[in-house]
């Protein structure tokens, strides 16, 4: 089985081109379906862009809360995947919740 990944960054996408190097290797049955940052100018989104790999920026500063920016992530992966297999390279406090919105969203559907 392939699973498809979400990738989130916040920087170069060293731990992206690490999933990238292991897809391409044959050790990681997946592929990267989508990349997300919170910073527009985030070197990694270049780096996925480079891959072939959709990769998009929502800023957090436009949200009014945490929460509200935790959801728009949610919304925009679920809209790409429609399902989520993984979420990697969760780089912020509360990226833990993050990932449990994601798995209880999921079981819902």
């Amino acid at each position: 089985m392939t699973h498809r990944l979400a990738v989130l960054i916040s920087g170069t996408g060293s731990n992206l081109q690490a999933i990238l190097d292991a897809i391409d290797a044959g050790e990681l049955p997946a592929r990267v379906s989508l990349v997300l940052s919170n910073k527009a100018g985030a070197a990694g989104l270049a780096r996925a862009e480079r891959a072939g790999v959709p990769a998009q920026a929502i800023d957090h500063r436009g949200f009014p809360d945490r929460a509200s920016f935790d959801q728009a992530m949610i919304e925009r992966i679920v809209q790409r995947l429609k399902r989520v297999a993984n979420v990697a390279e969760i780089h912020h406090p509360t990226g833990f919740s993050l990932r449990l919105a994601l798995d209880h969203h999921l079981e819902q559907e």
